[in-house]
């Protein structure tokens, strides 16, 4: 790792996970989300969340930056995993 290069050890919660990748810039990550939670709630499917006054709860949810922008400067080419946990 390089200084000033953040990065975090954690352990992700197990159980099944919806996964779509973005292909583009960050900006456009809010839309992504937003069709895969579309789609899910076309399909029934039903995610490890819970609403509260405070906002939404997931038990796992991530985003997987595959594309280091130091190598691919082009963020239209950048690609982003996007993981949901589905409920039990």
């Amino acid at each position: 790792m390089e200084l000033g290069e953040e990065y975090f050890t954690a352990v992700v919660p197990g159980g099944k996970y919806v996964k779509a990748t973005h292909h583009g810039a960050p900006d456009g990550l809010a839309a992504a989300t937003a069709a895969v939670l579309d789609w899910g709630a076309r399909e029934g499917v039903r995610w490890d969340r819970r609403r509260a006054a405070d906002g939404e709860h997931w038990s796992g949810r991530l985003e997987v930056y595959r594309t280091d922008p130091r190598v691919e400067p082009d963020a239209t080419r950048w690609e982003t995993d996007l993981y949901f946990r589905l409920a039990d």
